[in-house]
């Protein structure tokens, strides 16, 4: 792995479902964020997010960062109220953030670009820890509120960090 001095921007593109998602669904099962931290169980301070979307509704999305790859008790278009609080404990939770789709994104075309302001109110700055011998973190989307449908490709997110010493 090479070092990139101060941090990196890492971006990552799953694959999801196409089906319709309703409030508090799962949109995908944990995803990984290579090279996260700058050495093994280091730590980074998580500065941006950007996600871009291919719907143009107002939808809320809400992201949650772990520290392993477990997954979280709750599959693809799940609610995650189903997840049990042994499963969420094993699943090493580090933070949460939340983009409202009328105050923190804009339209492109007919998709929706939402961005991290940089403010406390979302959960952006974050402290970000890897487990013991892993530089990655692992992070989850789900629809807070409305009922978009994605394609396969539909989100990419953008992670700017901040390696710490």
């Amino acid at each position: 792995m090479g070092m990139y001095p101060g941090g990196n921007i890492i971006k990552v593109s799953p694959t999801i479902s196409t089906d319709a998602y309703g409030s508090s669904d799962l949109i995908f099962d944990k995803q990984e964020i290579k090279n996260a931290v700058p050495s093994r169980g280091g730590c980074s301070l998580l500065r941006t997010i950007s996600i871009y979307a291919n719907v143009n509704t107002d939808v809320d999305i809400g992201l949650m960062f772990f520290d392993n790859d477990t997954s979280i008790g709750a599959g693809t278009n799940e609610a995650l109220t189903n997840i049990t609080d042994a499963e969420f404990q094993a699943a090493g939770f580090i933070g949460a953030t939340a983009f409202d789709g009328n105050n923190a994104s804009f339209g492109v075309g007919n998709q929706k670009v939402y961005t991290s302001r940089g403010s406390i109110d979302i959960g952006i700055p974050m402290l970000l820890k890897a487990p013991e011998g892993e530089t990655s973190i692992w992070f989850v989307a789900m629809t807070i509120a409305g009922t978009p449908t994605y394609a396969a490709d539909g989100l990419d997110f953008t992670f700017g960090v901040q390696y710490l010493g």
